[in-house]
C-alpha cells in the first residue's frame, strides 16, 4: 500500500496487498574517469567515463523468502558520457539475472504485486502523420558489447488450461554493436 500512497493513480492498475514486507538489497561501486588538471578539478562539461558495478541485487517479499527479482552483478565499462547525453559503453556484463512471475486470472503477479488485467481493450493510438512533429536529435546510446550469462527466470501461466511454466535456466547471450541510432535512422 506504500507504493499506492506515493502514486494513487496506480491504485487502479496495481494491487500491493500481498506484499507485506518487501526487502531490497544492492551494493554499488562507481569509479569516475574525468580529465583533470589537478586533484580538485572536476569539470564534467567535457564528458567523462566511469566504471560501475552493481552487486548482489535482490528483491524478496520477506527476509527468508526466495528472490523474486535480482542479479549477482552488473558491470558497465562506460568510455564516455558527454553533456549532450550521448553514452558510449565499451562493455556491459550482466551475471546471473533471476526473476519469478505468474499470470493469474486477476493479472500479472510480479515482485509481490498484482498488475491487474485490463477490463477492456484500450483503443490503439493513431499514428502521427509524417512530418507533423519534428523530433530533435535524441542522444545516442552505444554499447559495443552486451553479455548476459546465467539467466534464471520462471514465468508461469496459471490462468490458461492447462497451466504452463516457461523456465529459462543457464541461458546466455552476447550482443555486439548495439545502438539507439537504429531507432532514429530510416
Amino acid at each position: 500500500d506504500g507504493l499506492i500512497a506515493l502514486a494513487p493513480e496506480l491504485g487502479e492498475m496495481i494491487d500491493g496487498a500481498q506484499l507485506a514486507d518487501g526487502l531490497f538489497h544492492a551494493g554499488i561501486e562507481l569509479a569516475l574517469r574525468a580529465r583533470r588538471r589537478h586533484a580538485l578539478d572536476f569539470d564534467l562539461s567535457q564528458g567523462f567515463g566511469l566504471d560501475a558495478r552493481l552487486k548482489a541485487v535482490a528483491f524478496r517479499d520477506c527476509a527468508d523468502g526466495p528472490i523474486l527479482a535480482g542479479v549477482d552483478e552488473v558491470h558497465a565499462d562506460v568510455a564516455r558520457i558527454d553533456p549532450a547525453g550521448n553514452v558510449h559503453a565499451k562493455t556491459i556484463e550482466i551475471t546471473n539475472p533471476k526473476g519469478r512471475g505468474a499470470i493469474e486470472k486477476d493479472g500479472l503477479h510480479v515482485l509481490g504485486l498484482v498488475i491487474k488485467s485490463p477490463e477492456k481493450a484500450a483503443e490503439p493510438e493513431k499514428p502521427a502523420e509524417p512530418g507533423s512533429a519534428p523530433r530533435g536529435a535524441d542522444p545516442d546510446i552505444r554499447i559495443d558489447k552486451l553479455f548476459v550469462s546465467g539467466i534464471d527466470f520462471l514465468m508461469e501461466d496459471r490462468a490458461s488450461e492447462p497451466p504452463m511454466a516457461v523456465p529459462l535456466e543457464g541461458l546466455e547471450f552476447e550482443v555486439r554493436g548495439l545502438t539507439t541510432r537504429a531507432f532514429a535512422e530510416p
